[in-house]
């Protein structure tokens, strides 16, 4: 009855596992295929890269660099 109970919980786990490693996977190929410029989000992050870029390069009493 215990060994039964114990290897209902490593089946569970290791489905688990597995649906874990697949979505690692998923995220890896994504990952590696870089950031795709038609992606909503790629173009904010570059919208957000630029605007800090702005921020950090400001000197009071000097012009916009564009």
């Amino acid at each position: 009855m215990v060994f039964k109970r114990i290897l209902d919980a490593l089946e569970r786990i290791e489905r688990k596992q597995d649906r874990l490693n697949a979505r690692v996977d998923a995220l890896a190929e994504r990952i590696s295929a870089g950031p795709d410029e038609d992606d909503a989000r790629a173009l904010e992050d570059k919208r957000l890269q630029q605007g800090i870029h702005s921020i950090l390069g400001y000197q009071p009493g000097r012009g916009r660099e564009r």
